[in-house]
């Protein structure tokens, strides 16, 4: 075959993924070249061509050394040009090995190569990546200033057109992002990110985008939204995928799972860490291998398997002991500190903590060091050393009270708190505490504000504040129950028990009852047997779909696991917006949304049906991001249909003496029953499915954009068609 056969053979293998064949192709071309007759131009190109397949296939130390023999046959072929773009090329991939003097220094010889030859866009495109191995090296200042001369000089009359300009200007915003991003900055980090990928959008540089996305992801996941962060990681990670680009498809994997791992779904967060091992293992990418293997202890550590999360700790550790990341080794550290620290064992945690932040200090991750320091006071105080902890606590304080994020500031007044109870302040811990919680309120619950509900509890007891305690472990059991975190609600409820027994009692009802059901029957002495309502609610029902054909085709355990999965996600979205579930029917749910209950709050009809709506478009997207990712690990993916309806309901104990359920009845929820299974049998291309009554609609029209179904696609069995409206989910409306 002739050269120009088996480069167009490479192309091919290439668009199959098959990185293999492709360098065996185009390594044969290489060979035919030297024997000569081919211009030196092609056989550069070929070198070259050489060392982005091994990038791409996440070969980095064979694609270094392509890159390094490029520029210098390069030179010896007078091939000049090609000269500093290998060299640019070698800084990326040390820049992802970090590597970063190494990489420094590659792209500051491509700079200063391109200068020679008064290239103007490889100069400014190569000092728009120093300018990112600057900031990744902690030099913040001078990777700030790199970037912002660059921006400078292309909004000047710089000669260059938009096509050059635009992604020189994108990776310069990018790295401004990514700076205020380890600032904690994220409102700024968004604008530059978002400004880059609209510049992005008029080139055909996909990695930078990816890149842009992905980060976009992760600080959504910062902050909490979930919601949003699934689909802007999968936006990154299908461009990965595209590309077969492996590094990348590592990052986003490594990116799912964690986000997954705060939402508290470990089922999938497990899928996406056990994905990102692989490819790590399958490419060579040792660092990420154990980068996986430590986020993957997390999960254990959660499940209490100490022994199998230390070792995974370990073996990231001593994988990362053979590299020059000091930021990786800072994590490693931490990990192991917090969790010798959770078990008591508080020489060995103080030992890895204080190397943690050692090593964080010196990438100048300082947010970082923050948060280490204060596990650092929390284990003082544990050593009963109020004072070195006092003193840890205020030096961290200024990096965490410097940021956007209301979460770093209420970890200072949480730990500021614990240090005045153990001196014996308990009025001044308990406004820390209430400080802590009233910050941690701006965002979604975590397990710190259960924690710090509970302590603050323990304040207010010290304080003979009956009522105040009372409040507080209330918030930690509920917050507890629907994080899942059984230690957290155990302790409340022991120490509740301890204060009122009848409350404690309540509390413990809470899983099996209606919390309006519990308030009536508690707080009015209501007959619950005999009690009934007329209310107007929400009612949702939502299904797994394809559960049976799933059911004949898959092991059991597979399919606990998808069903498991499937509910797990329902129930925790449908926490989130403020629904009870109100019983599971095999592979499926009904759901209560906008019961009146006496709490401070009143749910309108109308706040209802809006959260409803709500949930329901967040169990779509979650679900439709997430099976992408689950059907390339091999996992089923999970599809749903559901059906809501508005209406007035009965609600109270129904069933005979011997097994009795508080729950809703009557036509209305009927009909939301009818449209759930109307939709998992209608004939549309979409795999998840949602419908609306007329009423749910008109309620929530503001934010959701749906069709009327035509009115021979209703079929509602024991509902008279003729009279009902039913509309068809399509999107999100823009508010």
């Amino acid at each position: 075959m002739t050269i120009s056969e088996l480069k167009h053979e490479a192309d091919e293998y290439l668009q199959r993924g098959d990185f293999s064949q492709a360098i065996k192709s185009l390594l044969q071309a290489y060979q035919q070249s030297k024997e000569g007759g081919t211009p030196p131009d092609e056989v550069v190109d070929l070198i070259y061509s050489l060392g982005n397949l091994h990038r791409y296939a996440g070969s980095l130390p064979a694609a270094l050394g392509y890159f390094h023999q490029c520029a210098q046959e390069a030179r010896e072929l007078g091939q000049t040009p090609w000269v500093p773009r290998a060299m640019r090329a070698a800084g990326e991939v040390c820049l992802r090995q970090e590597r970063l003097d190494d990489a420094i220094d590659a792209f500051r010889q491509a700079v200063d190569l391109s200068q020679e030859a008064r290239d103007l866009p490889s100069v400014l495109i190569t000092e728009a990546r120093l300018a990112r191995a600057l900031s990744d090296s902690g030099r913040r200042e001078e990777a700030t200033q790199l970037a912002g001369k660059i921006l400078n000089r292309l909004a000047e009359h710089c000669g260059l057109s938009r096509t050059m300009r635009y992604p020189i200007a994108a990776q310069a915003l990018l790295t401004l992002g990514v700076i205020r991003f380890r600032m904690g900055q994220y409102r700024a980090a968004r604008r530059f990110l978002q400004r880059a990928i609209k510049l992005l959008a008029f080139t055909r540089a996909q990695l930078p985008r990816a890149e842009a996305l992905r980060l976009l992801g992760i600080i959504d996941s910062e902050t909490r939204n979930f919601i949003q962060a699934i689909p802007t990681l999968y936006e990154a990670w299908e461009i990965y995928r595209t590309l077969h680009y492996d590094p990348g498809r590592f990052d986003t994997y490594w990116s799912l799972g964690i986000t997954y791992l705060d939402m508290g779904d470990l089922r999938n967060a497990r899928i996406c860490l056990k994905q990102a091992e692989k490819i790590a293992r399958d490419a060579g990418l040792e660092p990420e291998y154990g980068k996986s293997r430590s986020k993957q202890a997390d999960i254990e550590t959660r499940e209490g398997n100490y022994q199998t999360a230390f070792e995974m700790y370990h073996e990231d550790l001593r994988i990362t002991e053979r590299t020059s990341d000091r930021q990786a080794l800072g994590y490693c550290h931490w990990h192991l500190g917090k969790t010798y620290l959770r078990l008591g064992q508080l020489q060995e945690a103080e030992k890895h903590l204080l190397t943690s932040a050692d090593q964080f200090a010196s990438t100048q991750r300082l947010l970082l060091v923050g948060k280490v320091k204060m596990d650092l006071a929390e284990l003082y105080l544990l050593q009963n050393d109020q004072e070195l902890a006092a003193r840890i606590a205020a030096e961290a304080q200024h990096a965490l009270r410097d940021t956007e994020d209301p979460g770093h500031a209420a970890l200072v007044e949480r730990v500021l708190g614990k240090i005045s109870l153990a001196t014996g302040n308990p009025t001044k811990a308990l406004a820390h505490f209430e400080a802590s919680v009233e910050l941690q309120l701006k965002s979604p619950p975590t397990r710190l504000l259960a924690e710090t509900r509970f302590e603050a509890a323990s304040a207010c007891q010290a304080l003979e504040d009956r009522n105040g305690t009372l409040t507080h472990l209330r918030n930690a059991v509920a917050l507890a129950e629907a994080l899942g975190s059984r230690d957290i609600r155990e302790a409340a409820l022991r120490q509740l028990e301890s204060i009122d027994l009848v409350e404690a009692q309540t509390l413990k009802l809470v899983p099996y009852l209606p919390a309006n059901a519990i308030q009536e029957m508690v707080n009015r002495w209501v007959d619950i047997d005999r009690q009934k309502s007329r209310v107007t609610a929400t009612i949702m029902f939502v299904d797994m779909r394809g559960y049976t054909s799933l059911s004949g085709q898959s092991e059991s355990f597979d399919l606990i696991e998808a069903v498991e999965a499937f509910l797990s996600l329902i129930v925790r979205i449908i926490s989130q917006h403020g629904g009870v579930v109100d019983k599971f029917i095999g592979d499926s749910a009904m759901v209560t949304f906008g019961l009146p209950t006496e709490s401070e709050w009143q749910t309108s009809p109308e706040q209802g049906a809006r959260m409803a709506v709500w949930a329901g478009m967040e169990i779509i997207e979650q679900l439709r991001a997430t099976a992408r990712v689950r059907t390339e690990a091999g996992a089923d993916a999970l599809h749903a249909s559901i059906g809501i309806n508005t209406g007035e309901v009965v609600a109270g104990c129904f069933g005979p003496l011997e097994k009795r359920d508080y729950t809703v009845i009557g036509y209305q929820v009927n009909l939301a029953s009818r449209l759930q299974s109307l939709a998992s049998s209608l004939v549309v291309p979409e795999d998840d499915r949602m419908l609306l009554s007329d009423s749910t609609y008109q309620a929530a029209k503001e934010i959701v954009e749906a069709i009327p179904l035509p009115v021979e696609d209703i079929n509602l069995k024991g509902i008279d068609d003729e009279e009902i409206r039913v509309w068809k989910y399509r999107g999100k409306r823009e508010v």
